[in-house]
């Protein structure tokens, strides 16, 4: 059911769109995350030009995701660990708002994630607010409601041009593609991933609900109730890459 959006208090109106219906408030977030993802083109950081590949895919990942449900929760919490990747080196709301909504993708409540990449695409395209409020009746239309931005069109060019000639990142469909070739670092990160659930699923996480914890090599680092933050810390304390370190948000049971 359409939402009357107010934006004289744009925090509230974000919260109110975040709490639709899961597979409603997902795919709002997406698109709004589409939308600001060519601002990478302004990203001065070398790296982050180069993982331009890898920062397109994920939004591909959640939108098989959400229309037919073929994708595995495997390739969908691969895709928010990439996004971490670039969010770490990117100094950009675009890499923001794509690592947000892979991340509640995965979550069993993706209210908060909703809502922060809503937050980084509104910060970064402002004038996309009446594109989110005709997402809020109808997501399946054209990406923007009205014309489409010529600095969208051209930024897009300009990456999808250095990109030619890269590898693929995130081939679908899935879990039939042949695996990925994964560095150490990727493999130790997947590997504490599945271990954050198995414990979870023993209840050994029961101390920190409602709080992210920050993992590597199968040891607890740090905890909080910010990922960045939590993750910032643990690596500092272990002088880890914090690429390396997996984050997870623990869910109370009851909320699963």
């Amino acid at each position: 059911m359409p939402i009357t959006v107010d934006w004289t208090d744009r925090d509230a109106v974000l919260h109110r769109v975040a709490s639709l219906p899961r597979p409603t408030a997902l795919a709002i977030a997406l698109r709004a995350a589409e939308r600001v993802l060519p601002t990478l083109s302004q990203a001065t950081h070398p790296d982050t030009m180069e993982r331009w590949n890898t920062l397109d895919a994920v939004p591909r990942v959640v939108k098989r995701h959400l229309q037919d449900g073929s994708v595995s929760k495997f390739t969908l919490r691969q895709a928010r660990d990439l996004s971490y990747d670039v969010a770490d080196i990117a100094d950009s709301l675009a890499a923001d708002a794509v690592l947000y909504v892979a991340s509640a993708a995965v979550e069993a409540d993706p209210t908060r994630s909703l809502v922060e990449c809503l937050r980084a695409a509104v910060r970064a395209v402002p004038e996309q607010v009446a594109d989110i409020e005709c997402d809020c009746e109808n997501d399946t239309g054209p990406i923007w409601a009205g014309t489409e931005p010529d600095w969208w069109a051209e930024a897009r060019s300009k990456l999808d041009a250095r990109k030619c000639g890269m590898p693929k990142v995130l081939e679908l469909p899935e879990p039939t593609a042949r695996p990925l070739d994964l560095d150490a670092d990727a493999r130790g990160l997947l590997a504490d991933s599945d271990w954050i659930d198995d414990e979870y699923n023993r209840g050994c996480w029961a101390a920190y609900v409602g709080q992210y914890v920050a993992v590597a090599s199968r040891k607890l680092l740090a905890h909080g109730t910010d990922p960045n933050r939590t993750r910032a810390d643990a690596a500092t304390a272990s002088g880890l890459a914090p690429r390396r370190i997996a984050v997870a948000f623990i869910e109370h049971p009851d909320q699963l």
